[in-house]
């Protein structure tokens, strides 16, 4: 009886050893696990909109390991896709709320302004800045499990953790107002209105909106615009030169195609801009209908006009 009592302490001894055992072991798992989710960063670059009192666009360049951050007043006015004319940056906002046929006007036409890929836009309150901003990708955040914002919820938590351990060096501002990017306009009513002005933007950001693995590969690319939609080869172009690309002319030609489309020889393809105009624009990979005058040609089609019809 008295060994029977003695190998039951043993073994309770030993089963609470082992559940403390298996608990540490568990907590170790798991913070490695949490470590490694919030340290691998975004790679290459990706932009975000934080819409409040003011929109402020937040640009982490993953190459330099910069994070640029472009304030754009409410009130001022940028040209809206989907033929919406020159609209105030907080009435695309909320246009696109109120039209169900509107969708993705906003991010769009940001796009457009500053000729920068949007990710996505995150809903923020309180002044504007670059603080504000980065606190709304926090998930103690009240908007920080918003849905539909294009970002998802990985991505809000890797920037966050990134961000609000930046030293203040790796951190570039651009003062649009001082800049003079805000141009004053005579509206019809008699009214002023401020207008973002995209070629003095184009000065002032310089190439530091560039993607450095884009531009030493300093690939030529030639644009040809297959639809009706006007301009639209420009903004793509605008779009390029913003990545660093060079782009040696902007043609139009007909028929109309339904998709992009990126010929280019097969060695080509691995090239980061490539990878860049396909993620962006979708186009499909083909080996004829390269251009002497450049190393890739992207031919637009119906699905990238769509926004400006």
């Amino acid at each position: 009886m008295e060994r029977n009592r003695i190998h039951e302490r043993l073994g309770s001894r030993h089963a609470r050893s082992f559940i403390i055992s298996l608990i540490i072991l568990t907590v170790i798992i798991l913070s490695g696990l949490l470590w490694q989710f919030v340290s691998i960063l975004p790679v290459g670059r990706i932009t975000i909109v934080a819409a409040g009192e003011a929109m402020t666009v937040l640009s982490w360049d993953g190459e330099r390991g910069k994070l640029g951050v472009i304030v754009i007043p409410a009130d001022v006015r940028v040209e809206g896709i989907y033929n919406t004319g020159e609209l105030p940056v907080s009435s695309l906002l909320k246009l696109e709320e109120l039209d169900p046929n509107k969708q993705g006007l906003f991010v769009g036409s940001i796009r457009d302004a500053l000729g920068l890929p949007i990710a996505g836009v995150m809903r923020t309150v309180g002044s504007a800045g670059a603080g504000d901003a980065i606190g709304s990708l926090s998930p103690f955040s009240p908007t920080g499990w918003q849905r539909g914002s294009g970002v998802s919820v990985l991505t809000r938590f890797r920037l966050w953790w990134l961000f609000k351990n930046l030293r203040p060096d790796g951190i570039w501002a651009v003062n649009l107002e001082g800049e003079g990017v805000f141009q004053e306009k005579s509206l019809p009513d008699g009214s002023r209105a401020r207008i973002f002005d995209t070629d003095r933007f184009d000065l002032v950001a310089g190439s530091r909106l560039e993607t450095d693995s884009i531009r030493r590969e300093m690939t030529r690319v030639l644009i040809i615009n297959t639809t009706d939609a006007s301009g639209l080869g420009g903004r793509v172009a605008r779009t390029f030169g913003r990545a660093g690309m060079v782009v040696v002319a902007v043609e139009s030609d007909h028929p109309a195609i339904p998709g992009c489309t990126l010929h280019a020889n097969k060695e080509m393809w691995d090239l980061h801009a490539v990878q860049f105009i396909r993620q962006e624009y979708a186009c499909v990979l083909r080996e004829e209908g390269t251009d002497e005058r450049a190393d890739v040609t992207v031919r637009l089609g119906d699905s990238n006009a769509k926004q400006y019809e």
